[in-house]
């Protein structure tokens, strides 16, 4: 009997947690997103541009850069419901993206992949762009969604992790928290966009899980961990 009450405590959890019982998931497939402990550590320690910041196995420097064009996206959005753990939309938006990714045209052949995080007209939601850059808008498919990254001054966060996944999820997660809650408040710049860019390159590919993207990439440009960039514009203050 203590059993049973232990195992329906735990579906009980698994449904409010990620609005599915686990039978319900295998059917479905959907990718789940998990919480991360947190390094508070990371609140209290900040650290000059251009000087690195080492954390819980993730490596973080700062620098600034001025975008001279504007960065043209398309890809796949999804509306995401603001929590810390559930249903991965951030994961859904990236799969439909591989299911079209090859019908995008006029792909930048600077071969970069962005996610962005923009604001949702509903409250406690936010929209999640998974996409590639390119050259130029040139389609009617309904199912694409196009975005500008506009041309200024950006603050760059760029960390690295022991592989690609600790990469796109655990560091990902506190390399944001770090620069928005931490580092800018601390520096001599103000976010001015309500955007996120995750900016996704050759560098980041070590030990990715599609072998195309490895085997089409520069080898002495895969980094060794892999590394990536977080983009937000900015003013000085």
């Amino acid at each position: 009997m203590r059993m049973v009450l232990i195992v329906r405590r735990l579906l009980r959890g698994h449904s409010s947690r990620y609005s599915m019982t686990p039978s319900e998931y295998k059917k479905r497939e959907i990718p789940l997103a998990h919480f991360y402990k947190p390094d508070l550590s990371l609140k209290y320690r900040a650290v000059d541009i251009g000087v690195p910041l080492v954390a819980l196995g993730v490596v973080i420097e700062f620098g600034v850069k001025e975008i001279g064009e504007d960065i043209k996206l398309m890809g796949i959005v999804e509306e995401c419901e603001m929590g810390l753990a559930g249903q991965d939309t951030l994961g859904v938006a990236w799969n439909k993206y591989v299911e079209v990714k090859s019908q995008i045209p006029d792909q930048s052949d600077v071969k970069v992949e962005c996610g962005i995080s923009f604001p949702s007209e509903k409250q406690g939601r936010f929209n999640y762009l998974a996409s590639v850059q390119v050259d130029r808008f040139d389609s009617n498919d309904d199912r694409l969604h196009q975005y500008v990254v506009p041309k200024g001054l950006y603050v760059v966060c760029t960390f690295s992790a022991e592989n690609f996944f600790e990469l796109t999820n655990a560091a990902l997660d506190k390399a944001m928290a770090y620069l928005l809650q931490t580092w800018l408040p601390n520096s001599d710049y103000d976010m001015i966009s309500d955007f996120a860019v995750e900016y996704y390159d050759y560098r980041c590919l070590k030990d990715h899980p599609i072998s195309q993207q490895v085997q089409s990439a520069p080898v002495d440009i895969i980094k060794n961990p892999p590394e990536m960039d977080i983009m937000v514009m900015v003013k000085r203050k």
